[in-house]
């Protein structure tokens, strides 16, 4: 419509512009513009209903508000629409938000004399969610069939929640699906993903969505190429099956675009060595040393060397080989034990083969090395020595120089020392930094290496020397001749078939560097085409006769070029190394045979304790003795208590279970067979012989006795941790031999979450019946989630029970509340349960006793912070409130010493305010003021009552009177409100206007602190009110602030001026209300006694309180005095109201046009009625009185 009327704007209609930058008048363009209900700013693209000739504008939708709604979730009551404006009402306060929203025009009310009242945002707010909410309802209505769970439907749940959702496998807060019929799950979100992915990581193919892993990748662990997690078999995927390229749903959806390598300063270097190179990086001696492999003219020509008898020759030349006529044979450098290259130093004396490099000659005898920074190592010579040095690098043999450490045992053979500290490889964006770390695993060859090892710690990469620097980018293999086969990492792409390797004819893990020719479709492993040489670093020479050869045997070094594809064809002498040998190619074909053995993980780093598997147990009777097939030479006794039983041999922690590896502890029970030293935990005894967890995986696993197979270690498929020790495992045979291997450590885990699911599924079963929801009855849910629970009001993870009929979500501890509780917050009488607000309680807006909104008389429990509170404050040296007397005169109780005569006074003074001398007085004197009943005499600084000693004008008719402490006031102060500049003591008699103080809102005319920089004010009475008081209402120190934010504890208003904060707690009151308020206060209602200031709880009084003075309601939660004896009650502005003219000093008569007759100004004593009168003329009877928000004009005879 073109035009409204509108109530909040009856003069006029409102006409409607649709777009506000075009229609709207250029006075009204722009954000000062702002709409009268919301006082929101109308934006230039808004539609607005405006009366410009008024200037009174609307939004669109505010002006279309409903005049009444209902919410019950709001209030139970429908609720009118009415104007703020015009009820006078100036505290409006929301009672959803709790936010005081002075301006705002219009508001939701219950009633024409509102108790209370809703702002139009929470009420609009709460109109959209109810909308959403009835949306979401119908769609519920619609049972979902989806592709990722196709044995049952789903059902769409209306209120949204933190819980594991089966597809993506996070505990993202959202509205969610659950299975009508089994433990399924699943997000909104995730029921709609998209079928293909295109991401610029993988640029050639598609990624396509699958519901989990497909079989044919069953035969390796596959990781997420975003996250590194392992892939579970019922994921979720988006994934490349050419490619073999999977990530999480989660992951794909939030992946960044690739970015450029950023270059780590730390670990930058711009002279890395760039790794793999053309050959196999295995004399990094001769690549550091380049400029010594020329001759040079200051190179001498003949040297001698520690390790060798004799003279040495430079040798630029190559010389005849000093060894026996062998073709296959070559010479190396006597110091690293790689092939010599020109020039070079050689023996002289003939038949001796010794030589050395150039460089080698060179090296220091000292080294300080990143890798062992505590110690320096000595070059030494091992050619004497009864056993081969093992590198602590490279793990390779040796026997001639090498870099060690003898405090530590630490040993680097020469080649390893050199090694370069920092690397680029191409496998990763950033630089490699050289580290010794067993932890991480090679992400080339997957295996722990406690050698050297090149790492970016940033990103958890790792590849160990071998993989990093040995492997060349390409080889020769006769399988491929007149081409060499490139080292390919993977994906490698379109090869959707498995990789055998051409040499040792297994499989190949696909997501592992191979060595791959994408011409003859050859692949072969890294080992296999380039094995590594544990032997490198062995220097031999001469004849040797064995044992096990007729002949003897000569020491030789073939050449590079000769095939060495198989250890068995090197011959090797000494028979410890031939028995170390044979072990290394013992563990080689046993490692080659387990290759077949698939085994995975599929949980990430699972924590076991011990007690897991001592205290679960899996129903065996209880038995003396028994068979146990992992110990088949004897029977195993049962040792109920280990530590009474067991032989003292076996006692203590030294003692472990074959089992699990775990020690058996003293007090626990154990089958033991102490002959053989063979014991097992009882629970590891009577584990079952078959298990079937479909979770785990989807046949029955038998347990197994992994020393008889022979095999040194295994990974679990579950945990994927390497279980080197452990004695029993589950394992599942696979008819192509292939084997499925779970510890037993997760199978009890997963036999207790079993249990466990199996307890839960038996208790669901069952409806409750609660009387928090007594229409409907509850279902308990199987899987526990953060969801917002209706009767704590929280989203706890929990399980939760949920209405089969309605939106009633409740969690599981919740349904067992205690009926009643005692708290000792409240001793006198025991708390009662109930699931709504009783109705005799909704008069006035009930706030919980310990949350953030708790009010004044409740125990603080949040800690303390040394900056926001003076919790370390000793309490005994601070004023206590409230006093007996209301605390108006601060400079009087400051200045106590100052009430007495003192030989030190000075009798005559003169003060800048007055051009008369100032004489001390001691003795009363007559009033300086005309014959007026009830006057009293107050200091023209602070305008308090006058007390001996004083200060008086010596003049007689002039009543100028200051107390003495007034008259020493220092002229600057430094004060905490006002940090920043220092206030200066002004007077303020000859302005034309009052000063308002900033501490107490008074208005004044006489002496006041001021920065005139800031316009900020502070009376000489707030300026001396102590920083740090305690209150009685509060446990900890309140400190002096100026925080217009929060509101008063006593009084619910804005502490607009100066006020006592705990801010630790969220606890503060207005000055009035921590000093002004006496501990108790006489009126005539109540003769004969005082009435005393109470705070609530008013223990035993269930009925409202009225105000016997304004007979108005007062809100029960807020202090009051109180009559026990009398049953009267007061608010406390009625019996002792603020005073906002305190600070005011008037003297002499004044005609003003409001009387006919002159008035004198004088101020009334204590005991009057009314403490401070502002005008009174005697005579006549007239009174004009200021109280403490209005002025009210009085004329009475």
């Amino acid at each position: 419509m073109e035009e409204v009327n509108h109530f909040a704007h009856p003069e006029h209609p409102l006409k409607l512009i649709e777009n506000w930058n075009e229609g709207g008048d250029d006075e009204e363009k722009g954000d000062d513009v702002r709409c009268f209900a919301c006082e929101e700013p109308i934006s230039s693209s808004d539609s607005a209903y405006a009366c410009t000739e008024c200037r009174f504008f609307l939004h669109k939708s505010c002006a279309q508000l409903p005049l009444t709604i209902y919410h019950p979730s709001i209030f139970q009551h429908p609720l009118k629409l009415i104007n703020v404006r015009t009820t006078g009402s100036k505290d409006f306060t929301c009672d959803v938000c709790r936010l005081e929203s002075l301006t705002h025009g219009l508001c939701y009310v219950e009633s024409d004399e509102p108790v209370y009242t809703f702002c139009i945002n929470c009420c609009a707010i709460e109109s959209a969610r109810k909308s959403e909410v009835n949306a979401i309802k119908e769609e519920a209505m619609v049972k979902l069939k989806h592709k990722g769970h196709p044995q049952h439907t789903l059902t769409l749940q209306s209120r949204p929640g933190a819980i594991l959702c089966d597809a993506c496998k996070t505990e993202e807060k959202d509205l969610f699906y659950l299975c009508d019929s089994c433990d399924f799950y699943i997000h909104k979100g995730c029921t709609n993903l998209a079928p293909t992915l295109n991401l610029p990581q993988h640029p050639k193919h598609s990624l396509f969505l699958v519901y989990s892993l497909p079989e044919n990748f069953y035969n390796y662990p596959y990781y997420c190429e975003f996250c590194d997690i392992y892939i579970r078999r019922n994921d979720w995927l988006y994934h490349c099956a050419n490619c073999r390229y999977f990530t999480h749903i989660k992951c794909a959806l939030n992946a960044k675009p690739p970015t450029a390598p950023r270059d780590d300063p730390i670990t930058s270097a711009t002279n890395e060595d760039s790794f793999p190179m053309a050959y196999a990086f295995t004399d990094p001696l001769k690549l550091l040393h380049l400029e010594k492999l020329s001759l040079d003219n200051n190179d001498e020509v003949e040297i001698t060397h520690p390790s060798h008898d004799h003279p040495l020759i430079l040798t630029s030349k190559p010389e005849c080989n000093n060894r026996p006529d062998d073709i296959d044979s070559i010479e190396v450098c006597c110091v690293c034990v790689r092939p010599l290259s020109l020039p070079y130093y050689r023996c002289c004396k003939d038949g001796c083969s010794f030589t050395l490099h150039k460089y080698c000659a060179n090296l220091p005898l000292t080294l300080k090395h990143q890798l062992h920074p505590d110690h320096s190592l000595d070059l030494v010579d091992t050619s004497g020595h009864k056993y081969f040095y093992k590198c602590t690098g490279c793990f390779s043999y040796g026997n001639t120089f090498v870099y060690r450490c003898e405090t530590c045992d630490f040993h680097l053979c020469v080649n390893c020392a050199y090694l370069p500290n920092i690397i680029k490889h191409k496998t990763h964006n950033h630089p490699l930094i050289q580290v010794i770390d067993p932890q991480p695993s090679c992400k080339a060859c997957a295996k722990w290496s406690t050698c050297i090892s090149y790492a970016c710690k940033a990103c958890d990469f790792q590849l160990d020397m071998h993989c990093a620097m040995r492997l060349p980018i390409s080889l020769g293999h006769r399988f491929c001749r007149g081409h060499e086969i490139p080292l390919t990492y993977p994906p490698v792409e379109d090869h959707p078939e498995d990789f055998y390797c051409d040499t040792c004819e297994m499989e190949m893990h696909p997501k592992r560097p191979l060595y791959h020719c994408h011409d003859c479709k050859n692949s072969f492993h890294l080992d296999c085409l380039s094995p590594r040489d544990y032997y490198a670093n062995i220097f031999l020479k001469g004849n040797r006769n064995v044992s096990y050869h007729k002949h003897p045997l000569t020491f030789v070094r073939r050449q590079k070029g000769t095939p060495n594809q198989s250890r068995e064809s090197t011959l090797i002498v000494d028979e410890n190394i031939l028995m170390h040998q044979m072990r290394v190619i013992f563990t080689f074909r046993m490692n080659k045979n387990l290759s077949n053995q698939k085994v995975v993980c599929i949980f990430s780093k699972i924590n076991i304790q011990t007690d897991h598997i001592k205290d679960l147990t899996f129903g065996v009777e209880r038995m003396e003795e028994i068979n146990h097939f992992a110990h088949q030479k004897h029977p195993l006794k049962l040792i109920e208590n280990w530590n009474e039983s067991g032989d003292d041999e076996e006692n203590g922690d030294v003692v472990r279970c074959f089992g699990c590896e775990e020690p058996i502890s003293s007090s626990g029970s154990a089958y033991a067979c102490t002959k053989c030293r063979f014991f097992l935990h009882k629970s590891c005894a009577q584990l079952p012989l078959t298990i079937n967890l479909p979770s785990i995986y989807h046949h029955p696993l038998t347990l197994t006795n992994f020393t008889t197979r022979g095999i040194p270690f295994f990974t679990c498929d579950v945990c994927y941790q390497r279980v080197s020790t452990h004695g029993l495992y589950y394992l599942f045979t696979k008819p192509d031999g292939d084997t499925y291997t779970v510890c037993i450590n997760c199978c009890v885990v997963e036999s207790a979450r079993k249990s466990e699911a199996d307890a839960i599924k038996e208790e669901a079963m069952v409806k409750l019946k609660h009387k928090g929801h007594p229409q409907h009855t509850l279902t308990l849910q199987l899987r526990p989630g953060a969801i917002l629970c209706d009767a704590c009001k929280t989203e706890e993870k929990d399980l939760f029970y949920l209405c089969d009929s309605c939106d009633f979500y409740i969690h599981k501890g919740c349904t067992t509340l205690a009926p009643t509780l005692n708290l000792p917050h409240h001793p006198k009488h025991s708390l009662v349960l109930v699931y709504s607000l009783p109705d005799h309680f909704f008069n006035y807006p009930q706030y919980c006793e310990f949350c953030k909104g708790r009010l004044l008389l409740q125990e603080c429990v949040i800690s303390e912070d040394p900056s926001t509170s003076a919790a370390n404050e000793d309490t005994n040296d601070l004023l206590h409130f409230p006093m007996s007397v209301p605390f108006t005169d601060p400079l009087k109780l400051l200045h106590p010493k100052q009430l007495s005569l003192d030989n030190n006074d000075e009798a005559e003074i003169t003060h800048p305010s007055h051009d008369h001398p100032l004489i001390l007085t001691a003795k009363p004197q007559d009033n300086n003021i005309p014959d007026v009943s009830d006057p009293i005499e107050v200091c023209y600084v602070c305008v308090r009552p006058l007390s001996f000693p004083y200060y008086r004008c010596c003049k007689v008719g002039c009543s100028f009177t200051l107390h003495k402490y007034c008259a020493q006031l220092p002229l600057t102060l430094k004060h905490q409100l006002h940090p920043d500049h220092s206030l200066d003591l002004v007077d303020t008699w000859e302005d034309e206007y009052f000063y308002k103080c900033t501490g107490c809102y008074n208005f004044g005319n006489t002496f006041v602190y001021k920065c005139e920089t800031c316009g900020f004010h502070l009376c000489v009475n707030c300026a001396y009110l102590p920083n740090i008081i305690k209150h009685k209402t509060h446990n900890h120190p309140l400190i002096q602030v100026i925080d217009p934010q929060p509101k008063c504890k006593a009084c619910d208003k804005l502490c607009s001026g100066m006020s006592y904060a705990c801010k630790a707690c969220d606890f503060q009151l207005c000055m009035f209300c921590a000093m002004r308020s006496p501990l108790s206060l006489g009126h005539r209602f109540c003769r004969g006694h005082e009435i005393p200031l109470t705070y609530p709880p008013v223990e035993d009084h269930p009925e409202d309180f009225y105000c016997d003075i304004c007979e108005m309601e007062m809100h029960p939660k807020r202090p009051l005095y109180h009559c026990h004896d009398c049953k009267n009650s007061f608010h406390l502005d009625c019996l002792s109201p603020v005073d906002f003219f305190a600070n005011i000093f008037y003297k002499g008569t004044e005609i003003v046009s409001y009387h006919k007759h002159p008035l004198t100004y004088v101020r009334r004593q204590k005991g009057t009625p009314k403490w401070f009168i502002w005008s009174l003329n005697v005579e006549q009877g007239y009174v004009i009185s200021v109280s403490a928000l209005n002025v009210i004009i009085k004329i009475g005879e």
